[in-house]
């Protein structure tokens, strides 16, 4: 599950998320902040479709589904 502290840190980072955990590339392609983007995952069939966001490379905070 999420930590605090990522959250906190990242949270706010926009991303490109696509439905169908399949790639399909007929099906809309939304902008999620990565907290959000966290609490659905589980439930919804979604992804990131983008890189790891530049703020977030080279840190240590690791998720952990």
């Amino acid at each position: 599950m999420d930590s605090p502290s990522f959250s906190e840190n990242f949270g706010q980072e926009a991303i490109d998320v696509e439905e169908g955990k399949k790639e399909n590339r007929s099906l809309a392609t939304f902008n999620f902040k990565l907290k959000d983007f966290i609490m659905r995952y589980k439930n919804e069939d979604i992804y990131m479709v983008e890189s790891l966001p530049v703020k977030m490379r080279g840190t240590n905070n690791i998720l952990y589904y």
